[in-house]
């Protein structure tokens, strides 16, 4: 058989295929994209930080856990920044968009704005690396690290963005497929490496041949999905337009959440920033709540408001609000009271400290989660311009506390100041939301569920269990006191109630016309 039989023999069998178009219900997608992307985030929140925080807390210092802690929080911040936030374009603009011929050549202009500004940020990289280095890591002798960061971020950018042209087409399955994938293999190059005692610079570069290596897969289905993208500048002005005002807001956001990393290790070690994080890491479950329904949300609310219907919008939005509360805030408090066991079984006793740090990041999470939810809808009407202001106040507050707080009472103060940060920015992004389209925020159902949860946290707060099977038990029974108060309280509506059951109701049948 000739190589380009077998070329299109693979991708008969395994790329994408037309399929004949199946009546889907809407809520029986929805449901469907967050229990996918719900797995999805259990790999990569839950699994992926239960096998790799003692891998590394374990094998290695607090400071080079503290250097790994860094240099990721690095990437974190630049991706975006050298996307240029495009992604966000792409979701909002090709989510409705049939045509093929213009996806390509939208996809093309997109991709050729980021290869250029990954050339720009490896030249400057290049030239001041030994700046970048004391910036980073408060020494010069890290600059292996920074030449590595900057590749890591351009094949994370191009991944990420890659990532965002499937959710705009609907491609949560696959998306959702990809994030579990790439995890599993993330993970077991640090638990092999980790374990041999290899360098952390080699542990980042096999993590960066992974990112390469899906990066390109997901090139590939892009490219015999859609075709190749032509290089051009078709609309890329628009799509400048509408995601470069949101780049100050990545950086003022992540001034909120990883700037108390580098005030940490300017003012008190990369040790100390190693404890910090194995603590935020906890906290961090929070994670498993939003990011499913925020992820599979906009792409959806996108589509409803480019055919005017404003009414979905609104109603997907207050459910999805509400559907996160309901399991967020009785976490946060679960996490809170057994965050010393966790803490103790997945790390050693260098990384133990006070609970109330776990408290202050937890809540800090819950109020991103309302901030990362409410967004999406900000994003879509006309306030999107006023969202960098909005982050700009919360993230003077952050610096404020940061810098006041961490010298006098350590690493708490940097907790504190993210909680209030966050705290602020939820406050003031629901606020803009109910501008762009107006809701009613059911603050009585709001005010049941920390009832539902005090009930919980007094059935269970006494309770000394320990081993990971123990904490599981203490954290399902913990929930289901939980339920068991709100349907005493009589939390959920008539109308909550049938909203649920649509969904139950559709999503078998729903999932087996997405099947065929």
């Amino acid at each position: 058989m000739s190589c380009n039989a077998l070329i299109k023999l693979f991708i008969v069998k395994h790329l994408p295929r037309k399929h004949k178009k199946t009546e889907v219900s809407e809520p029986g997608r929805f449901t469907l994209d967050i229990i996918w992307l719900t797995v999805a985030q259990l790999f990569v929140s839950v699994i992926f930080g239960i096998f790799t925080l003692p891998a590394l807390t374990k094998s290695y210092t607090s400071d080079i856990y503290g250097t790994w802690i860094q240099a990721s929080a690095t990437v974190v911040l630049l991706s975006p920044l050298l996307s240029l936030q495009l992604g966000l374009a792409a979701i909002k603009f090709l989510s409705a968009e049939e045509d093929k011929v213009k996806r390509r050549r939208y996809l093309g202009s997109m991709l050729l704005a980021i290869i250029l500004f990954a050339v720009i940020l490896a030249i400057v990289s290049s030239i001041f690396s030994k700046q970048i280095s004391i910036l980073l890591f408060a020494d010069s002798a890290y600059i292996g690290y920074v030449r590595l960061i900057t590749l890591w971020t351009i094949f994370n950018a191009l991944y990420n963005f890659f990532i965002s042209y499937l959710r705009a087409r609907n491609r949560i399955k696959s998306v959702s497929i990809s994030y579990i994938f790439i995890t599993i293999a993330q993970m077991m190059v640090i638990l092999g490496l980790s374990r041999a005692a290899a360098d952390l610079e080699l542990i980042i570069v096999c993590i960066i041949a992974v990112q390469v290596i899906f990066a390109f897969v997901l090139f590939f289905w892009i490219v015999i999905d859609t075709g190749f993208p032509v290089p051009c500048l078709d609309g890329l002005r628009q799509f400048l337009q509408f995601s470069t005002p949101q780049m100050p807001g990545v950086v003022l956001l992540w001034l909120i959440g990883l700037s108390d990393r580098y005030f940490i290790t300017h003012l008190l070690g990369l040790s100390k920033d190693g404890i910090y994080s194995s603590s935020n890491t906890i906290a961090g479950l929070i994670t498993l709540f939003y990011a499913p329904i925020s992820y599979a949300l906009f792409p959806l609310i996108s589509r409803f408001w480019a055919q005017n219907r404003f009414d979905d919008v609104k109603k997907y939005f207050v459910y999805s609000i509400k559907l996160y509360m309901t399991f967020a805030i009785p976490a946060a408090v679960g996490i809170y009271l057994l965050s010393h066991q966790l803490l103790n079984i997945l790390t050693t006793s260098e990384f133990v400290t006070e609970k109330e740090l776990v408290l202050f990041l937890a809540l800090g999470a819950v109020f991103l989660g309302v901030y990362q939810i409410s967004i999406n809808l900000v994003l879509l009407g006309k306030y999107a311009k006023i969202m960098p202001f909005i982050t700009a106040s919360a993230s003077i507050v952050n610096i404020t506390i940061n810098f006041f707080l961490i010298p006098r009472i350590g690493i708490i103060g940097a907790a504190i100041s993210n909680c209030a940060a966050y705290f602020i920015l939820s406050i003031l992004t629901i606020i803009w939301a109910r501008k762009t389209l107006g809701f009613v925020f059911d603050f009585k159902y709001l005010g049941k569920i920390i009832i539902g949860t005090f009930i919980m946290w007094l059935c269970i707060s006494y309770l000394r269990i320990d081993g990971i099977l123990g904490i599981s038990a203490l954290f399902l029974s913990g929930f289901l006191i939980f339920f068991i108060s709100l349907m005493l309280l009589k939390a959920f509506s008539v109308q909550d109630i049938q909203f649920v059951k649509n969904f139950l109701i559709k999503l078998i049948p729903d999932y087996l016309k997405i099947k065929k």
